[in-house]
């Protein structure tokens, strides 16, 4: 299981923090337990905050988002290579702007600048399991705008755009790549899934249905494409919402999604809904306060959310405190 964390220098770079852990059995309660595995940190150009934050174990990256601080009219996305990690000593001992560029040109494989904005936005992200594609979109609601509701494909080791894939009239909130690499799933707030021909940029189908999920799967049927269906928009996310999260077990056995952001006057309340993907069974809906990250573990028996706890201070005002929560779930 992973963990990232983010927070910036003052000439403006972001630094990730990124924590590995190990999921275990306690030999005393029997229950899930966590141990660090590891403990890295990473340097980015992206401008404090960064919106999106992407682990893909099988390249070994990690994917950062947000937007430059000299140039907040597109997102900036990079892609980081995990192997080239510093620790908090050698991150302390960064106290010049040359120090900090020599790490960031050591650690950043590849920078690609996309999708249009006012101001940073979340990006979604899928990449192809040859690993030669990535797909990006921005979730900031452009209504009708079909240039800023766009899907970029992009040649994941050149950096260069392969196809600008237009169609949705509303923010792409999910994305999906089939296991042949062939077939790119798209869902949108729009109320439709599309489905695109990755080599030649070609709409292939689209299906309305109010609202849609896509993910990828080790799942055989349908190239590991899943998508999940909603007569109704609230049933499954909160259209407002732009921190909708989405994580699939490996064996594509359960999905795991936050919706229905609800706000108290301190804090953010995130359900969490969690379904049987063979079954298509809501099998239970988990709270926990500002979820930023949901894992599933491989055989879909436990599920981490990350998030955070709100208490109250000496002083008496209130303190977020990050935590991560372990549910087990039965199939």
């Amino acid at each position: 299981m992973y963990c990232t964390s983010h927070y910036s220098f003052f000439s403006g770079e972001s630094i990730i923090r990124y924590i590995e852990w190990n999921l275990k059995q306690s030999k005393k309660t029997h229950l899930p337990e966590l141990e660090i595995l590891s403990d890295k940190y990473f340097i980015s150009n992206v401008h404090s905050p960064i919106t999106s934050l992407y682990i893909h174990p099988e390249t070994n990256t990690l994917i950062a988002a947000g937007t430059l601080k000299d140039n907040l009219c597109c997102n900036h996305i990079e892609v980081i290579d995990l192997a080239t990690g510093i620790s908090r000593q050698e991150l302390d001992r960064l106290n010049n702007d040359s120090k900090i560029s020599a790490v960031t040109e050591q650690q950043i494989i590849n920078i690609f600048l996309g999708h249009h904005n006012k101001k940073a936005a979340r990006v979604n992200v899928a990449i192809s399991q040859d690993r030669k594609i990535l797909a990006t979109s921005s979730q900031r609601s452009q209504k009708c705008n079909q240039k800023n509701n766009s899907v970029i494909l992009w040649d994941l080791q050149s950096g260069k755009q392969i196809h600008t894939l237009k169609g949705h009239i509303n923010k792409v909130t999910s994305l999906a790549i089939s296991n042949y690499n062939s077939i790119l799933a798209t869902a949108s707030e729009d109320g439709t899934i599309k489905e695109w021909d990755i080599k030649t940029g070609d709409n292939l189908s689209s299906e309305k249905n109010n609202y849609n999920i896509v993910a990828n799967s080790n799942l055989s049927y349908n190239n590991g494409l899943i998508q999940l269906k909603s007569s109704s928009p609230s049933d499954l996310f909160s259209i407002d919402s732009e921190a909708n999260i989405l994580a699939v077990a490996k064996d594509g056995s359960i999905l795991a999604f936050s919706k229905h952001d609800r706000y108290t006057e301190q804090i953010k309340i995130n359900e969490i809904e969690i379904f049987n993907i063979k079954t298509y069974q809501n099998l239970t809906t988990l709270y926990h306060d500002g979820v930023s990250g949901i894992a599933i573990s491989p055989d879909g028996n436990t599920i981490a959310t990350m998030g955070v706890d709100l208490k109250t201070s000496d002083r008496g005002s209130f303190i977020n405190y990050v935590n991560i929560k372990l549910w087990q779930v039965k199939l």
